[in-house]
């Protein structure tokens, strides 16, 4: 937080002065850096001048960039939040010739991932403004251009007041909008008006190709399968709210760079940032698509088809334009990232049967390992048991070890060590090796979360009463937990055969508390 201020050509000869208020916030936790500045008590060659700025950048689960100077495009959202981009002020410089004439300008740029946008407004005021007796008189322009899929709109108006103790005497006006490229619009309006007799004209011309210019049809299929495959797509994390103490040593041999070492707590995870999963996909980038239009994963196996793991969704940002035709007021409207289904995570690792299968090779090893227990910041005792073993049986020991030899310094003997006998049950053997099975209520794995914190999850819902829609058999038995565009894709497909429902697309937490939500 802090201010700035500017004077030129010096202090005391000042044709232009600025001050400025500034607020910068870096917040680490969020992943995400804002900048705000407000333009206050400022002068340019004695007029005032003021007006807002504001930038944000986040990098974490939500990427996201915006740079407003004096705001928006008036047809375009602002991102969230709207602590920083709602309410933003022009840009503007006031000029006053005497007590009759003002001229007021103002003007807006403004950056987004997939927009630009600029403006400028010209007002003029002959007159007595006490009186509300005058001449007044506007010219302004706004333009956006729309990167992917391209379009731009680009509008004018301007216009003419004669005003004489709130009555309105002569009135012109004019506005004109131009968009495109495929299919180029042009519209405006017309209006003179003398006292009680007033004439307009409209008119709205379209022509040029309505197909939208797109790269040659292309088939996703090839990209997906070659991100499937791809090393870097695979990965491994450990369960919600357990910590890795343990460094696995990397593989130093032939073809380890395409090897996946897989920690024995871990979670299999599968990513992939060419499309999204399970929903409809109408574009790709700016291409048509041609042969498969939708993605899914609908099942994970190891050791042969009878096994099927327990997965869940995985889920990022992705630009929804990208993937669906959007007109240009939804794509003003629209957030410049969404919430999409891109991958899957797998039940822990511990419950994959190794082997071979058909696509996959798994590789079981015993891993060599060295326990080592940090008596203090500056003392290090190396565990009794060493060796090759497997890793929870190792672990178990070495927390063993360690928590018996700090009871034993507080006189409490081997009550640990009954304790733990009493809560696990786990074969020493490499041979016999078993996950633990923690017993009710005692196990290893960590105790349940105060708080669960998790994504919204959307459904198509009746809009009179606000209760779970039932959707058609062809359109998917799930409807609840979907992202915001399955949602809105499985609203429309179900309004495609029955158009006279009534149905609306709401995020779970707004449903009537009654409902199932489970």
């Amino acid at each position: 937080m802090g201010q700035a201020e500017m004077a030129l050509p010096t202090p005391e000869q000042k044709t232009i002065e600025v001050k400025i208020d500034i607020l910068g916030v870096l917040d680490l936790e969020r992943k995400e850096a804002s900048f705000q500045a407000a333009i206050e008590a400022s002068s340019l060659m004695a007029f005032k001048m003021y007006g807002d700025c504001a930038f944000l950048v986040s990098w974490g689960g939500r990427p996201d960039m915006a740079l407003a100077i004096g705001g928006f495009h008036p047809k375009f959202t602002p991102p969230p939040p709207s602590s920083i981009f709602a309410d933003l002020r022009r840009m503007s410089l006031v000029v006053n010739y005497g007590p009759l004439i003002e001229l007021g300008c103002t003007g807006y740029l403004a950056v987004t991932p997939n927009s630009l946008q600029f403006g400028a407004q010209v007002h003029l005021f002959v007159g007595i403004s006490e009186l509300d007796v005058g001449i007044k008189g506007h010219f302004g322009f706004d333009t956006l251009f729309i990167f992917s899929p391209f379009s731009f709109e680009f509008s004018v108006c301007a216009g003419m007041t004669i005003t004489a103790m709130d009555i309105t005497l002569t009135e012109i006006s004019v506005e004109f909008t131009l968009s495109g490229p495929k299919p180029w619009n042009a519209y405006g309006k017309a209006v003179f008006k003398i006292l009680f007799w007033d004439v307009d004209a409209n008119f709205n011309i379209t022509w040029g190709e309505s197909r939208p210019a797109t790269r040659p049809l292309i088939d996703p299929w090839d990209e997906f399968k070659e991100a499937l495959a791809a090393p870097g797509g695979w990965g491994t994390s450990l369960p919600p709210r357990w910590t890795m103490v343990e460094s696995l040593a990397s593989l130093e041999e032939e073809g380890a760079d395409s090897t996946q070492v897989v920690h024995p707590l871990s979670m299999l995870e599968l990513r992939q940032n060419v499309l999204p999963l399970n929903i409809n996909l109408e574009k790709f980038g700016n291409a048509s698509i041609t042969g498969h239009d939708r993605f899914e994963i609908t099942a994970v196996t190891s050791g042969g088809s009878a096994n099927r793991l327990h997965c869940e969704f995985l889920m990022e940002y992705m630009a929804r334009s990208q993937f669906e035709n959007r007109n240009m007021e939804q794509m003003l409207s629209d957030p410049s990232f969404e919430m999409m289904d891109i991958g899957i995570l797998t039940s822990s690792s511990t419950a994959v049967l190794l082997g071979t299968g058909n696509t996959l090779h798994f590789e079981q090893s015993i891993a060599e390992y060295d326990s080592v227990i940090l008596v203090n910041d500056e003392t290090r005792e190396p565990a009794p048991e060493r060796g090759s073993s497997d890793w929870i049986a190792a672990r178990v020991l070495t927390e063993e070890y360690a928590r018996t030899r700090a009871h034993r310094r507080r006189g409490t003997g081997n009550r640990f060590l009954d304790a733990i006998r009493g809560r696990f049950t786990a074969a020493r053997g490499p041979s016999s090796f078993q996950p633990l099975t923690p017993s009710a209520g005692n196990g290893r794995s960590p105790s349940p979360a105060a708080v669960n914190v998790s994504q919204d999850g959307y459904r198509v819902v009746n809009a009179s009463d606000l209760t779970t829609a039932t959707l058609d058999p062809s359109i998917g038995s799930i409807n609840r937990g979907l992202t915001k565009v399955g949602a809105d894709q499985s609203r429309l497909a179900q309004l495609a055969l029955d158009s006279s429902r009534d149905l609306i697309v709401v995020a779970e937490y707004e449903i009537t508390y009654y409902e199932d939500i489970t």
